[in-house]
């Protein structure tokens, strides 16, 4: 049995002018537009990947500082923590998009996201010429890696039911820590938690366990899967339990 995970929410770039003084009479055709685009999807354990795309109506070649910072955060905001900084200079040719590629290496962000939600990268661009500045922020929210569950056999009440689980380690480093928990109302009586060996690079760990539902109907079975590298890795899957026909 399988399901689907709820998607993230495509997550929507904001663009803000940082003027300076003296510069609100600067005409449109002056303006330099930004947007970050993702060169492939954001999963956790891979680098994360995107272009900043600059463009300009202007007639004349510009010459501009980009500033690029990222951070991790919580869902709330109520923490920052920097990942990374770099500036450049670079020359944006009239009527024509300048693209700069964003690489935020995995070994760079992992520790700082381990305990966070979502990674904010900012991109300010000031533009020599108009003594002008502009503001992108966009948010990166991570997907998890493939973690597998799939429950074996039917279920029945008060008889065994084995789920088996499985995940391949996507980095480079050997995950240590590593632990399964499992949980589900009328499914397990109380959450079990599962110790399980260090995880070498590109190996795949398989485990098979059993529960005894206690109660018949749709039923939710959750797993979530730990170690150094990841935290709060889950899978769900709906579990149908009938009653037994055992006297």
């Amino acid at each position: 049995m399988s399901t689907t995970e709820p998607q993230p929410q495509e997550p929507q770039p904001q663009e803000s002018n940082c003027c300076r003084e003296g510069d609100n009479a600067e005409e449109d055709n002056t303006t330099i537009s930004l947007n970050f685009v993702e060169v492939s999807k954001p999963v956790n354990g891979k680098d994360v990947e995107l272009n900043l795309v600059l463009h300009s109506e202007a007639t004349e070649s510009r010459t501009l500082s980009v500033n690029i910072s990222v951070v991790a955060k919580s869902i709330n905001g109520t923490a920052c923590y920097e990942i990374l900084s770099d500036k450049q200079e670079k020359t944006l040719d009239p009527g024509k998009d300048l693209h700069l590629p964003v690489v935020v290496p995995f070994d760079l962000y992992w520790p700082k996201m381990l305990a966070n939600d979502v990674m904010k990268v900012t991109a300010s661009v000031f533009d020599f010429g108009h003594t002008k500045e502009k503001c992108l922020e966009y948010d990166v929210v991570l997907e998890d890696p493939p973690f597998n569950i799939n429950v074996l056999e039917e279920a029945f009440v008060n008889r065994p039911v084995f789920v088996e689980m499985t995940f391949v380690n996507p980095v480079s480093d050997t995950l240590k820590s590593c632990s399964i928990t499992l949980s589900g109302s009328e499914l397990i009586t109380e959450d079990k938690e599962i110790s399980l060996p260090d995880l070498d690079p590109e190996k795949k760990i398989r485990v098979k366990v059993c529960f005894y539902p206690r109660e018949a109907g749709e039923k939710t079975l959750m797993a979530d899967f730990d170690c150094s590298v990841f935290r709060d890795i889950k899978k769900s899957v709906p579990v149908t339990v009938k009653e037994s026909n055992l006297l």
